[in-house]
C-alpha cells in the first residue's frame, strides 16, 4: 500500500491494544527502537537492514506525529551514521534536514 506510511502497518496488527504496548509506548516506537538497536550494534544486521530499506523507515519515523517515536528515530539515525555503511546511505545533507525537523 504505497499511499500509506510504512509505519502504519506496524499498528495494524496491534490487536485490541490499538498499537499501544503495555509500557505505554506505541508499536511504532518499539519497531523503531528494535531497528535502531539492530542497525547500531551488529554489522551483519545493519548491512541486511540497510539493503531492505530500514533506513527509509527510520527517516520516515523522524516525522511521526508521536514525539516519542520521533526521538527514538533520531537516536536510531545517529546510530546508523556512526558506522561507515550507514554514512554511505544517509548523506550529511539528509541528516541535517532531519535534525532541523526536530529543532
Amino acid at each position: 500500500r504505497p499511499e500509506e506510511p510504512l509505519l502504519a502497518e506496524a499498528d495494524e496488527g496491534a490487536g485490541h491494544m490499538g498499537g499501544v504496548a503495555e509500557e505505554g509506548q506505541s508499536t511504532q516506537y518499539w519497531v523503531i527502537a528494535l531497528l535502531g538497536r539492530m542497525l547500531g550494534t551488529c554489522q551483519e544486521s545493519r548491512q541486511r537492514l540497510i539493503s531492505m530499506g530500514a533506513v527509509e523507515v527510520i527517516l520516515e519515523a523522524t516525522k511521526n506525529s508521536e514525539e516519542e517515536v520521533q526521538e527514538c528515530a533520531m537516536a536510531a539515525l545517529k546510530g546508523v551514521v556512526y558506522h561507515p555503511e550507514g554514512r554511505e546511505k544517509v548523506t550529511y545533507q539528509t541528516l541535517i534536514q532531519h535534525l532541523r525537523l526536530r529543532g
